[in-house]
């Protein structure tokens, strides 16, 4: 190794393990004695710098001389290029790889003597103990093989290779062309209130079935979603940035273990299509990925760090699986994998048509369009530093013009602007137009802009693309090997005057020159995105005659959604489509065909103007008219497309009108939607209405809207207005927007006004920021505050933040409370952002208080740190210790991380305890272990328990199990039992079995139960796991009338039951007519 490698590679990450710091290289022609320069912090707060001067040959007397300039050289104060403080050197170390001779030594010494300067010299003996004792991973092979996986996987996607590179002189860096992306979570509250503040529903009363409804969108960064989560599904539009995210992911982890020189994280990347393909296990095809980055073949070394949770597994593209049967096939897989491997991470990226089986278990994220913030700097960074004019010139045009501004909302689509910006100086206005313009430029300009000549015409790639795609589409494929190309290549080649001789060339030249197919490996092929696929599919479907039958039998397939509706839109006219399609295709219940049209005449460039006129008024008149909100929601994301005035006016008229479910759908639908008149319209209501009802419609549509437009005149609302409400709703939509600007004023009401409602919008609204200056306030505001629901929701706030700094204040809050709802928060909030330094702390509550409480609640803070450390000496306590409290919260906490040694310890605390609430944990830690000895325990306990919340968690933990023996026991639960909840609980566990054994007795429940929570239950878990024996309960169920106003949505069962008979037609592909 050279000097400057051994610098970096070595000594930069080894004195950060000895506890210098910030280490940097200094080397080079400004080094003036310096290889390197770190510093140490004393007791009064100053920097003492050290400068380093690394040799790798023996130091003798004939190189001492040239040395000792060096550190006289080092010693000179300069200014430093990164702070501008300037810097003086305290200590000086000479450090060989070799060693120094006695000679060398002594005019070093005599050196040291005359200057009086602190000198130190170390040789190779000393550098080798000290790797050994702080740095052990660099002499281990294993570390060796690590390092060559990371560096291959790095090389791979440091640069972009999407549509994004296409036209770009130079190789874009990902990390430069990569705007942070906004994802929008469904976080479980534990109330729903009402604008007067009036609990609508609550999870205390309701527990499992109400889940759905106890949600609101939380934006959150795509760093707390790598820390916090370890089983996730980001699903996003077409374009929208998810593989590149994932690949983000991965190279940063690569980066980060080649910077420390230590695997934190291994990331494996897998293209779930291409895992399908190989028919493997999951286990075996990771060992495929790893050997493609070099890893060598060593399964211990595997094994282990899979045990250990150290992997992070990044899988792309569930809706390129295609069938529902398929992505259940590799659902399957996962959890199998989970199973045997449940401490690693995994994160699934998936569209949100296309995404058909629920992957059980994992959080559910969003990616949110991109707002104008974002549209800026992905342009900047796209035309990079060189060519900012052009930036600014393109964002002008984008801002300028709100058709192509509402098409600019994801990373693809932006990158075919900037293209077409590029070649055009102008922009189409429709989305298929803008498509078109982008394949013509990449088939037909690109090359002559980089003065490169085609063996073969523009129009004969297309022509071929064309076949390629609609092969792929109509096999469900989107992986093609070479053999297969070239057989649709020679079944189409005499069309356009080409021979067998052309196959290699023309492939060859497609792939390497238009950036439309990518090869993947020697002998596969892909289109470079999915979009390209169903774009050719689309030009195959609108230049082949008599295909309207061909639509029609895959209308309501979501595989060939996006193709049928570019097809319609590359038609220029629909009227013939929407003829036929209303000619052949019978109406369903689920009005499937009208909201296909409604899509389909927002996608052509025209269509008859009466025809478009009767779907909107049809649409309308059966949103007027429905009682289900599935077919509400489902018309306004219909209606929002077209975006004409008269629909956006409509729009408007519900947000006002509807209750609280329908109008949160319609504000979601405008703040997709909104233009700067809708805006200025909402800001007036906001203003002047008086009704609170109307003003909770339009602070649900500002919020979605997200517009910095809005936030002067909501600041002034809320630091000036008379009305509570309006200045409460203010702050709310202020949290959402996120914008810094707010954080004054926001902060300014906190500590002035004593109003609870407009406080605690206010401390929400902190931590949707999120800066450091909120966390300050929030942390002050925890110490000082005496309202419990208050202080509930800053632990709250401050879990978003996410920040360490946060420890030790809610460690003293979770001591001094006793309030359980702020105690549970707190156990929430310190398992995602405690790091080592909570180990001790913690295990010291569990095994020293005297609240039981507090010992499970510090447990479980515990397991979510996950940190293995910790289980040695909650395994001493557990087997020391004669205090039964002692022994049952370590075995709760031993049983998060999966001992199996603890369970009779539990089954005796489940059985013998006096406290319900150690009992009820106790069943829920069995229910965590999974070990099947205890089943019959756990029934047993089920059958002699009185309690009911005790009895809840034992159906629970059954349920955990997932196996064929619990079904019996929860079915008779669900026949049995007289409390509600647990039956509802006995349903949801049925459903996670997932046996077609529970379909009978879910029927009857249906069928047969009195209170229409326990029914709406029934139904909603018949969606997920039923057949079509379920078809005629739930159709039945579906027909019944809502008890009036009063009944809530999520306990009327004829909406539960027509979505869940919805979910049951579309998984057994059946329609049901009217």
């Amino acid at each position: 190794m050279k000097e400057d490698d051994i610098s970096n590679q070595v000594l930069i990450p080894l004195l950060g393990k000895m506890g210098f710091l910030e280490p940097r290289f200094k080397g080079g022609t400004s080094e003036f004695g310096k290889d390197l320069i770190c510093y140490t912090v004393d007791q009064f707060k100053e920097k003492e710098y050290v400068a380093i001067q690394l040799k790798k040959e023996k130091i003798t007397q004939r190189n001492i001389h040239k040395i000792k300039n060096q550190i006289i050289e080092a010693f000179i104060p300069f200014q430093d290029a990164i702070s501008s403080e300037k810097i003086r050197i305290s200590k000086f170390y000479l450090i060989t790889i070799e060693h120094i001779t006695s000679n060398a030594q002594k005019i070093i010494d005599e050196f040291i003597t005359e200057q009086k300067w602190n000198i130190y010299y170390r040789d190779g003996t000393w550098l080798i103990n000290q790797i050994d004792e702080n740095y052990p991973a660099y002499f281990s092979p294993e570390f060796n093989y690590f390092d060559k996986y990371f560096k291959a996987m790095k090389s791979d996607f440091e640069t972009i290779k999407d549509i994004s590179a296409v036209g770009q002189k130079q190789p874009i860096p990902l990390e430069e062309l990569y705007v942070p992306l906004r994802l929008s979570e469904k976080r479980k509250n534990r109330t729903m209130v009402n604008e007067e503040g009036i609990e609508l529903i609550s999870k205390k009363d309701y527990y499992v079935d109400v889940e759905e409804y106890l949600e609101t969108d939380i934006n959150v960064s795509s760093e707390y979603i790598l820390k916090n989560y370890k089983k996730v599904i980001i699903l996003g539009n077409p374009g929208s940035g998810k593989t590149t995210l994932l690949k983000y992911f991965a190279l940063r982890c690569c980066k980060e273990n080649i910077e420390q020189r230590e695997k934190s994280q291994v990331p494996i990347y897998i293209v779930l299509h291409e895992f399908l393909e190989s028919g493997k296990k999951l286990r075996e095809y990771i060992d495929d990925v790893l050997t493609n980055y070099h890893f060598p073949q060593d399964q211990n070394f595997i094994e282990n760090i899979l045990e250990k949770g150290k992997c992070i597994i990044l899988l792309d593209g569930f809706d390129e699986l295609v069938s529902k049967d398929n992505q259940e096939n590799i659902a399957k897989k996962i959890n199998k994998f989970l199973e045997k491997y449940p401490k690693n991470q995994i994160i699934v990226t998936s569209r949100f048509t296309g995404y058909q089986y629920e992957l059980e278990g994992f959080n559910r994220f969003k990616i949110l369009n991109f707002n104008d913030e974002q549209i800026r700097e992905f342009v900047k960074n796209w035309f990079r530093e060189k060519e900012h004019e052009k930036a600014k010139a393109m964002i002008r045009a984008i801002m300028k013009n709100e058709r192509i501004r509402s098409l600019a909302k994801t990373p693809l689509l932006i990158s075919i602007i900037a293209i077409i910006y590029e070649e055009d100086k102008e922009l189409p206005q429709r989305r298929v137009e803008l498509y078109e313009r982008c394949i013509q430029v990449l088939l037909r300009r690109w090359d002559v802009q980089k003065r490169l000549r085609n063996l073969y015409e523009s129009e004969k790639k297309e022509f071929i693309l064309r076949k390629l795609a609609f092969y792929c589409h109509s096999n469900n494929k989107r992986t093609m090997t070479k053999s297969e190309i070239k057989k649709v290549m020679r079944k189409y080649f005499s069309q356009i005057q080409l021979k067998r001789v052309d196959e290699e060339p023309f492939l060859k030249e497609i792939w390497q020159r238009t950036h439309i197919i990518q090869q993947n490996t020697s002998n596969n092929y892909d289109f470079l995105i999915l979009f390209f696929q169903e774009y050719f599919a689309s030009l195959e479907l609108k230049e082949t005659e008599n295909i309207i039958n061909f639509i029609l039998e895959h209308l309501f397939e979501p595989w060939w959604e996006e193709p049928i509706l570019l097809y319609a839109g590359l038609k220029k006219d629909a009227t013939f489509l929407i003829n036929e399609i209303n000619k052949k295709i019978r109406e369903d219940i689920f009005y499937n065909k009208l909201l296909f049209l409604g899509k389909c005449i927002s996608n052509a460039y025209f269509t008859d103007p009466e025809i478009k006129k009767r779907i909107i008024n049809k649409l309308l008149k059966i949103y007027e008219t429905t009682d289900y909100t599935l077919t509400k929601k489902r018309i306004i994301n219909a209606l929002i497309l077209n975006k004409s005035n008269r629909i956006l006016k409509f729009l408007m008229n519900k947000l006002i009108e509807e209750k609280w479910i329908v109008q949160r759908l319609i504000a979601k639908a405008l703040g997709d939607a909104a233009n700067e008149e809708i805006i200025e319209q909402l800001l007036e209501i906001f203003t002047s209405t008086e009704n609170s009802e109307v003003r909770w419609g339009v602070t649900l549509a500002l919020e979605q809207i997200k517009s910095e437009k809005t936030i002067d005149p909501l600041i002034e609302i809320l630091l000036s207005s008379e009305n509570y409400e309006s200045r409460k709703n203010a702050a709310r939509i202020l949290g959402r927007i996120g914008n810094e600007r707010a954080l004054t004023p926001l902060i300014q009401v906190l500590n002035s006004e004593d109003e609870y409602s407009l406080r605690f919008n206010v401390v929400k609204a902190l931590g949707e920021i999120g800066t450091e200056k909120a966390l300050v306030s929030l942390i002050e505001t925890l110490n000082s505050e005496e309202n419990d629901v208050i202080q509930r929701i800053v632990v709250e706030s401050i879990g978003k933040i996410g920040s360490e700094k946060a420890f030790r204040p809610l460690l003293q809050t979770l001591i001094s409370t006793e309030n359980y709802e702020i105690r549970i928060e707190i156990r929430d909030v310190l398992g995602k952002i405690s790091g080592e330094e909570a180990l001790e702390p913690l295990l010291e509550l569990v095994l020293t208080s005297k609240d039981p409480e507090i010992q499970f609640i510090a447990a479980e803070a515990l397991i979510n740190l996950e940190k293995e450390d910790i289980i040695k000496p909650a395994m001493e306590a557990f087997k020391n210790s004669k205090s039964p409290n002692i022994q049952w919260s370590t075995a709760f906490l031993l049983a998060g991380y999966g001992v199996n040694e603890v369970s009779k310890s539990l089954i005796n605390a489940l059985l013998t305890s006096k406290s319900p609430f150690v009992r009820q944990l106790a069943a829920l830690s069995l229910g965590r272990l999974k070990n099947e000895d205890i089943i019959e325990q756990l029934i047993e306990a089920y059958n002699s328990e009185k309690t009911s919340e005790i009895r809840f968690s034992i159906a629970l933990a059954l349920g955990s199990f997932r196996k064929k023996v619990t079904i019996k026991p929860l079915i008779k639960v669900l026949k049995e039992e007289k409390d509600a909840k647990i039956r509802i609980c006995a349903m949801k566990a049925l459903e996670w079995a997932g046996m077609k054994e529970g379909i009978d007795p879910l029927i009857e429940t249906l069928t047969n139960a009195k209170e229409p929570r326990v029914r709406s239950a029934a139904a909603r878990v018949l969606g997920k796991i039923g057949d079509d024996k379920a078809i005629n309960a739930l159709t039945k169920a579906s027909q019944e009338v809502a008890e009036g106003e009063k009944v809530c949505v999520m306990t009327r069962v004829n909406d539960a039951a027509y979505e869940a008979l919805e979910k049951v037609c579309k998984r057994i592909k059946r329609r049901i007519l009217i």
